[in-house]
């Protein structure tokens, strides 16, 4: 009896709100509304019952986080033209984040603070099996579903193959990197290959800048092959406006086996339809002419399929030999 009655009040109260568009639902009013008409639902419950109407609001925004490539205020300004399909395609108000680390970014699920995240493959899976989110498109870069790794080093040092980095400096991007730490890693580690110290960049771009700078001797950033006029594609190409001889100056080592591509994830707290909803407004703005200058400019993105956590699998078996790895020393200065 109890529950047809929280259903009738519910649907009232939903009624009231389907009367107004989605983004005028005002979560913390409709909370009162419903404790008001009836004391036998809990507040706790009635939080639970609205849940689902409520994400989109001007005041609870679909919170996207996007995985930092380039200054926040650069990233703003090209995603601005995203967040405005987002809103105009499904009705609802989205919000931007870009926080500073993979790590940070995973936090954020594990406080149910981040709803939407376009975030690095490696992080996916520590947020999926830890926090329950999942993987709901998957990026498409140079028609590709895959890419790579690269172990990159100055050009000076005459490094040839992975035997040169014996005793070497080496940057990695971050600790939760596929293609910028675990992937390389594990490359040097199969070949014996003690660094003389090991550093982290922060970013792609970081490490590129720091081999080029004479900071480091080598480091690791993602790959991807050049394209059929031989113009390089890879994590070095985002500074050739800054440094027009990079490519003669930091060389192509070595590339790792293939790593799926970065997935658009979704939240424990948003469900499957309007997680199908949100994945649906992201296919259709990589038709647009702005989706080349904003997730194409600074993700290489060209478009989204949907995606599968089984194809995560062989990055999973990667991070399993690398937790076998951790009691291992690494020197770090």
């Amino acid at each position: 009896m109890k529950t047809l009655l929280y259903f009738a009040v519910f649907a009232t109260c939903l009624w009231s709100c389907s009367q107004k568009k989605k983004q005028d639902v005002d979560p913390e009013k409709l909370l009162n509304e419903l404790m008001e008409k009836t004391d036998l639902v809990s507040e706790e419950t009635a939080k639970g019952m609205i849940s689902s109407v409520s994400f989109g609001s001007k005041k609870q925004p679909i919170r996207f986080y996007l995985t930092k490539q380039t200054s926040e205020d650069e990233m703003r300004e090209k995603l601005a033209p995203l967040f405005e399909f987002l809103t105009t395609e499904t009705g609802l108000f989205f919000e931007m984040h870009i926080p500073s680390t993979y790590q940070d970014m995973i936090m954020a699920f594990a406080r149910d603070e981040a709803h939407v995240a376009l975030m690095n493959s490696l992080s996916y899976i520590k947020a999926k099996d830890a926090y329950g989110v999942k993987a709901q498109l998957k990026i498409i870069r140079f028609r590709s579903a895959s890419y790579y790794g690269q172990i990159i080093a100055s050009a000076e040092l005459g490094i040839e193959d992975i035997e040169g980095l014996q005793g070497k400096s080496m940057a990695y991007t971050d600790p939760a990197s596929a293609s910028g730490y675990l992937y390389p890693h594990h490359i040097l580690f199969e070949n014996n290959i003690v660094p003389s110290k090991v550093i982290f960049g922060g970013s792609h771009s970081a490490v590129v800048r720091m081999i080029y700078n004479g900071e480091v001797d080598a480091g690791a950033t993602y790959y991807s092959a050049p394209d059929s006029e031989g113009k390089i594609r890879d994590a070095r190409a985002r500074l050739l406006d800054e440094y027009p001889d990079l490519a003669q100056k930091v060389k192509v080592v070595t590339i790792t086996r293939p790593i799926p591509n970065d997935p658009i994830a979704i939240g424990r707290q948003i469900d499957k339809k309007l997680a199908y909803e949100i994945g649906n407004a992201l296919i259709k703005f990589m038709s647009t002419p702005e989706a080349k200058t904003s997730l194409g400019s600074l993700y290489g993105i060209d478009g989204f399929v949907r995606a599968n956590d089984m194809e995560y699998n062989t990055l999973r078996e990667a991070m399993f030999i690398e937790d076998s790895l951790a009691n291992l020393p690494v020197p770090t200065f």
